[in-house]
């Protein structure tokens, strides 16, 4: 992971929306990484973006992860 550690990772309580890439700033094994350690992580088909249909899918997804934050005191969103 670039930014946090793993430990970290396991213990973070903040719901997330886990979106693997596999670019040199993305990196697909990094994602499943964090979706598998995070707690409270939910990871989304990769690729994400393609077709559209999947793509409207996904950002469906992080509205509804953003509505349900938004009415809880889950702290900042990562």
């Amino acid at each position: 992971m670039y930014s946090v550690s793993r430990e970290f990772a396991r213990n973070c309580q903040t719901p997330m929306l886990v979106l693997p890439d596999d670019t040199a700033a993305h990196a697909y094994q990094v994602a499943i990484d964090v979706a598998s350690l995070a707690p409270k992580a939910e990871i989304t088909v990769y690729p994400w973006k393609d077709p559209p249909e999947l793509k409207a899918r996904t950002v469906n997804r992080v509205r509804t992860l953003l509505e349900v934050a938004s009415t809880r005191d889950c702290g900042p969103l990562v």
